[in-house]
């Protein structure tokens, strides 16, 4: 709980509070931390020994929001290292793309 508070008032993550994340730890040996807020959706799910799951969504398209929370995560438990990092675009059916990698940084027709 510690690391996702210090990762959250350290991150840029416009909307979020620290009083935004619900804590559910009444099941099994680990613990789920959840936010929901306008600008996205962060879940942390901790399995009670030494694994660590974060899955961090936002609605602005920026790799540095991704790069900034996990940096200030793993100052609290520098013990940690990421080892899988998956990052997903947007799009519907069988057409997603980064918006950086459209031509002209034109906007995609199904936005």
């Amino acid at each position: 709980m510690k690391a996702t508070i210090g990762a959250i008032n350290s991150s840029n993550l416009p909307g979020l509070d620290a009083s935004a994340v619900m804590k559910l730890c009444d099941v099994g040996e680990g613990c789920l931390l959840a936010a929901l807020w306008e600008g996205g959706s962060l879940a942390i799910l901790w399995d009670g020994r030494n694994h660590v799951d974060v899955n961090l969504f936002t609605y602005v398209e920026d790799i540095e929001i991704g790069d900034d929370f996990v940096t200030n995560f793993l100052l609290v438990i520098p013990s940690f290292t990421t080892m899988l990092r998956d990052e997903q675009p947007r799009g519907t059916g069988r057409n997603v793309a980064y918006q950086r990698d459209l031509e002209d940084n034109a906007e995609p027709h199904w936005a």
